[in-house]
């Protein structure tokens, strides 16, 4: 939250300083309201559900994740995949596919377009590029977006992979500028910024990230975008990894998995997409859906993904899964009734609390202390307060 109130004064102000001033007091304010309720244990904690997740699963089960074809074997024929899943997106779909068709490269790309059993105009607007050389377009009845992106993983033949979604679109050099940096620096993601832009296409907001290259990712001292879009991703790091199929939210798994699966990191200071800021986007589509309890079911989904691939149970963990349950998950829950909520801040409560029996955390490796409190006392009421003000 407090990013948000330092753009939206530096936009309507365009004073850093102000943006900071009011950014700072905005936090001091949150924080000062969390210690005095701290002392103030409040009617509205979670009451007792001997079996959160069994309640959860009477609204929302939790999915069964299926087995996946192997990735085409190596060595890659091309230098990227771009990879489109497209779902009912008929008023920006070919926006999107002409920017993909357009980039000016030299590096040798293809885009797959997975048709996701779309019901509008969708079809027949990709059908219209089935002969350019580049493009592959994938029919799949209707399953979302993870399971479409896995689709085009699985057929895939670019040394990189390059998400985009079908009411976005590419700036003309992303191949060029994300595909080059990798290969110059033989890193496993390059990350580029973006700008934020209305459904006219009118930029709303630059997003740009300080450029840097890192051997390994260290995500403490580095800013990082949790969506799979403005990368180049390396394709063998999708090698026993898939997105959560028929699951919400399924760009948790970089969070979880894929960074810290991630060698050399590279960030760009360069624009290379362009992000759609939409009012009838999916994301806002889910408020009050049985289906934004994966929210919760993923975590330890991908918890167990982490076991099976020997990854290390530590305190970069811990912490990424406090963030997880925190705000975020409390927003997703936006519009489920009181007792689900419940439910599930207790069903985190126990996957946080079982992390912590087994990782020895010290005061400096704990990034979220307010977290830490509410998850460790069970505080129902703090979490609620701390979700509602965008406190961490």
């Amino acid at each position: 939250m407090r990013d948000k109130v330092f753009r939206r004064v530096a936009r309507s102000t365009r004073s850093e300083l102000a943006a900071t001033f009011a950014a700072d007091a905005y936090e001091t304010l949150l924080s000062a309201g969390f210690a005095a309720k701290k002392f103030m244990r409040g009617s509205g904690d979670a009451g007792a559900v001997l079996d959160p997740e069994s309640c959860i699963s009477t609204v929302r089960p939790r999915a069964v994740p299926r087995c996946h074809p192997d990735l085409v074997p190596g060595p890659d024929d091309l230098d990227a995949s771009i990879i489109v899943p497209a779902y009912n997106a008929e008023s920006h779909v070919k926006e999107c596919l002409d920017s993909a068709v357009a980039q000016a490269t030299n590096y040798r790309y293809e885009i797959l377009v997975v048709d996701d059993g779309s019901g509008d105009g969708t079809p027949a607007i990709v059908d219209g590029y089935r002969d350019h050389k580049d493009v592959t377009v994938i029919r799949t009845v209707n399953a979302g977006v993870a399971t479409a992106r896995n689709h085009a993983i699985a057929v895939a033949r670019g040394k990189y992979l390059l998400f985009l979604d079908s009411d976005d679109r590419l700036a003309t050099n992303s191949v060029e500028l994300l595909v080059g940096a990798a290969e110059r620096e033989q890193a496993d993601i390059v990350q580029g910024g973006y700008d934020v832009i209305d459904t006219a296409g009118g930029v709303i907001e630059h997003v740009r990230y300080e450029a840097c290259s890192q051997p390994r990712l260290d995500e403490r001292t580095t800013r990082t975008s949790g969506y799979p879009w403005g990368k180049a991703i390396r394709r063998t790091l999708f090698e026993k990894v898939r997105f959560p199929d028929g699951m919400d939210f399924e760009d948790t798994i970089f969070a979880l998995v894929i960074f810290p699966l991630c060698g050399r990191y590279v960030a760009l200071s360069e624009s290379v997409y362009d992000y759609r800021d939409n009012p009838c986007g999916i994301t806002r589509k889910l408020v009050g859906r049985q289906s934004a309890l994966d929210a919760y079911w993923l975590v330890p989904l991908l918890l167990e993904q982490r076991e099976r691939l020997a990854m290390p149970v530590d305190a970069n963990l811990f912490n990424k899964v406090q963030n997880q349950f925190g705000q975020l998950l409390w927003a997703r829950l936006s519009g489920q009734d009181s007792r689900i909520k419940q439910a599930t801040f207790l069903a985190a409560c126990a996957v946080v609390n079982d992390l912590r029996s087994r990782v020895e955390m010290t005061s400096e490796a704990l990034e979220y202390p307010n977290l830490d409190f509410i998850f460790r006392e069970y505080r129902y009421d703090l979490w609620s307060y701390a979700g509602r003000c965008g406190l961490q």
